[in-house]
């Protein structure tokens, strides 16, 4: 869960640098030993599980507003890949499909189960925001504890290890999906997270200072709205959407060591009913009955009061080093690969004031006729296919033709082309990320690629697995018209790699761009683009794929470049149809991308098709809308020019380049 909620942020952040980069920049990607830590963090991650949670408890926490009935009070969860199970203070009733056990204070609701429950709940509160992962059991159940109902959580053990746990608690709540708001106050440590994160839910201070009587301020307040609002308990007040104020949690984070007075504090502010959204967790000062004892072994920690063994989830720091690292890149300068020199002057109006609109047919939007030499598939000739009189199982022909060698797509969902073996259906999806790995990292040594494509196995694991998965990738890919295998057997000192005639789009991209969409030739701007089908690596299961972010943020920013740059030139020419289909390639790899849209709006304007040009503006406006951020400056301006009856293209021109 916290893996998955650092991704999300990344993803976030990353999709607004590449929003606001400029052609010819490329976003920053981090050092190989934080990618290394990024790529673990991405096999980790379950969004997909995260997504369940979230929908599992605020369609419960709806269900209880449609019928009146009070929210329950949960203490903890449990998550495995079959269910999710909820562990309630007090006996209660939960509304179908939770599923009833002979204990009633513990509910399950199957994972299947989730798909049936409503997912339009964007306005439903979150009912339960300081759920948070604690570790894991020894049946690998993701345990959960609401410090909400706890109140406090004293982490028992080393001051190294003790902090371990304060770091994951900190940011898992920060980066949590299933908080609308809450408030996470870190005291005595970690005090560079408030401005990595930048989620809006960190704050450090550097000694507990006035914290404690903030906080007693701000109980006494709260319990004050909920009594004026006839709500007897937090749980009600969200349900009825009562005492608002009151809703968002306050998780104090106590890295040192408390005196006795501000034990004494603390003890009273968690006790006092009705109870509020304020909860502490602590390092060494106990508070309360709740203890995560981490002093009897170095891996397994026992929860107390209840007696339960966990594999505490905690953050090292040399780990915790490279999550602020690559969380820091996204706010760092951009990498200039073409500077303002490579790209042409922006036109003036004495450019652009003959501009007249050229002939061209529909089809002129495509690409050009005569495909770039570059762009195809090694091919080999015709002669060579001439062969063999019984075909050979595997070997690359068909029909007595030659077969090309297989090409590996990843410029859109994950494919391969021509292998002339065959591959089971269950083992497919994770053979073609070893096939993509190989083909963009030729030379890899096992223990590179078993740590790209099995991080998560034991090494001892993976000779067998990565032995079997070679041997059917092997015969999947087939053998070429020699009857050599395209993924050799014996590579002993030289890595894993294939034939030479392997190829990937990747490289056609490269060998048509080079590097640079801005001095590239428009004919093989156009042909690269046609190879473009989505974005790079698109569609593929969560956890896979974790190597090939540096790979994927780079084409993005190369085929937004391409787009725009085709765009560009084909809106000097007046070809508006052809500008429009270069816009519409790049728009569909980085759909807010301004650049983008206001020559796909000064197109459709240009070309008379006030249609056209209404649906841009208004799918621009909507999607900026729901980024929750402004527009830019010579959106702005391009915007009220059309709003301008005697507007004209210099001027719309000139706005938007």
């Amino acid at each position: 869960m916290l893996a998955a909620g650092v991704i999300t942020l990344l993803a976030r952040r990353r999709r607004e640098q590449q929003r606001r980069r400029r052609p010819g920049q490329r976003v920053p990607m981090p050092a190989p030993a934080a990618a290394a830590v990024e790529a673990n963090l991405r096999s980790t991650a379950d969004p997909i599980s995260v997504e369940q949670v979230d929908i599992a408890l605020r369609a419960l926490a709806q269900s209880c507003a449609d019928s009146s009935t009070p929210l329950p009070v949960v203490r903890a969860a449990r998550l495995t890949g079959d269910q999710f199970d909820l562990y309630l203070a007090e006996p209660a009733d939960l509304p179908a499909p939770w599923v009833g056990t002979a204990d009633t204070s513990v509910w399950t609701l199957p994972v299947e189960a989730v798909a049936d429950l409503p997912s339009d709940l964007a306005d439903t509160p979150a009912p339960y925001p300081a759920l948070v992962t604690i570790g894991h059991d020894l049946e690998d159940g993701h345990v959960f504890l609401d410090l909400e109902y706890l109140g406090a959580l004293a982490i028992a053990g080393d001051p190294q290890t003790t902090r371990e746990v304060l770091a994951a608690v900190a940011i898992e709540l920060a980066t949590s999906s299933w908080a609308d708001d809450l408030q996470v106050t870190v005291v005595g440590a970690y005090p560079e997270l408030e401005d990595a994160l930048q989620t809006g839910r960190l704050r450090y201070l550097p000694s507990v200072g006035r914290i404690l009587e903030e906080l007693s301020s701000r109980a006494a307040q709260d319990r004050a709205a909920l009594a004026a609002d006839g709500s007897p308990d937090l749980q009600h007040a969200r349900v009825s959407g009562a005492a608002s104020d009151a809703w968002t949690p306050e998780i104090v984070l106590l890295a040192g060591a408390l005196t006795d007075r501000q034990r004494n504090q603390l003890q009273t502010l968690v006790d006092d009913l009705p109870r509020v959204a304020i909860a502490a967790v602590t390092s060494g000062s106990a508070v309360g009955e709740w203890t995560l004892d981490l002093t009897e072994s170095d891996d397994l920690a026992v929860l107390n009061p209840i007696g339960l063994q966990i594999y505490p989830q905690r953050i090292d720091a040399t780990a915790y080093g490279h999550i602020l690292d690559m969380v820091s890149l996204t706010d760092d300068d951009y990498v200039d690969v073409e500077t303002d020199e490579d790209a042409p002057a922006e036109p003036t109006l004495a450019d652009v004031a003959t501009i007249e609109p050229a002939e061209e047919p529909v089809e002129a939007a495509g690409a050009a006729e005569e495909p770039v030499e570059a762009a195809g598939a090694a091919e080999e000739p015709v002669e060579a296919a001439g062969a063999a009189e019984e075909p050979v199982e595997g070997l690359a022909t068909v029909e007595g033709l030659p077969l090309p060698a297989p090409l590996i797509k990843v410029l859109g969902p994950v494919e391969m082309d021509n292998a002339a073996g065959k591959v089971e259906s269950t083992k497919k999806a994770r053979l073609l990320e070893y096939a993509a790995y190989l083909a963009l990292n030729p030379g890899s040594s096992h223990t590179s690629i078993d740590d790209a494509i099995w991080p998560n196995r034991r090494s001892e694991d993976n000779l067998n697995t990565r032995n079997t998965a070679t041997s059917k990738l092997r015969t999947w890919l087939g053998k070429n018209l020699d009857g050599e295998d395209y993924l050799p057997r014996h590579q002993a000192g030289n890595g894993y790699g294939f034939l030479p005639a392997v190829r990937t789009d990747v490289e056609q991209w490269h060998e048509l761009i080079d590097g640079a969409p801005l001095r590239a030739s428009s004919e093989n701007l156009e042909a690269a683009l046609r190879l473009v089908r989505g974005r790079p690596f698109e569609g593929h299961h969560p956890r896979y794929y974790g190597w090939s972010e540096p790979i994927a943020q780079r084409l993005i920013s190369e085929i937004v470049d391409a787009a725009y740059e085709l765009s560009r030139r084909r809106l000097m020419e007046g070809r508006w149809r052809a500008a429009e289909s270069a816009i519409v390639i790049g728009l569909s790899i980085e759909p807010a991308q301004e650049r983008l849209w206001r020559l796909r709006i000064l197109a459709a304007h240009e070309s008379r098709n006030a249609a056209a040009e209404r649906e841009a503006v208004d799918r621009l406006l909507t999607i900026t809308e729901e980024l929750e951020c402004d527009l830019e400056p010579e959106t702005e301006q391009l915007l009220g020019a059309l709003k301008t009856p005697d507007a004209d293209f210099n001027d719309l021109l000139t706005n938007a380049l």
